[in-house]
């Protein structure tokens, strides 16, 4: 069998690293926005788990009671982000958008 065929390779960048690599790259950095923080991380994982629990996938119901939960808690979420402005907050991150210039 042909492991390489099956491998998955998923990175999960730190603002730092991305920063780092854009450098080596000869990249210049324009902005880097984070996107979400500490609300949004835990909110996004319990709404994965309550899917994967209740097969969210494959159950109409479920997907349907799981879909109006996660829009709720979602917004929710994005709200604690917006006025939760302490550094442990901003020490979670969903993501990076970065731009980038060629130098």
């Amino acid at each position: 069998m042909n492991y390489m065929r099956s491998l998955l390779i998923i990175f999960r960048y730190t603002k730092y690293a991305l920063m780092h690599l854009a450098n080596e790259a000869g990249l210049e950095l324009v902005e880097l926005m984070q996107r979400g923080g500490f609300w949004s991380v835990l909110s996004q994982s319990v709404i994965r788990y309550l899917i994967e629990r209740y097969g969210g996938y494959q159950r109409k119901f479920a997907n349907y009671v799981l879909w109006l939960s996660a829009g709720i808690v979602g917004r929710i979420s994005i709200w604690l982000d917006h006025i939760d402005k302490s550094n442990a907050n901003r020490k979670f991150a969903l993501g990076w958008t970065i731009v980038l210039i060629k130098r």
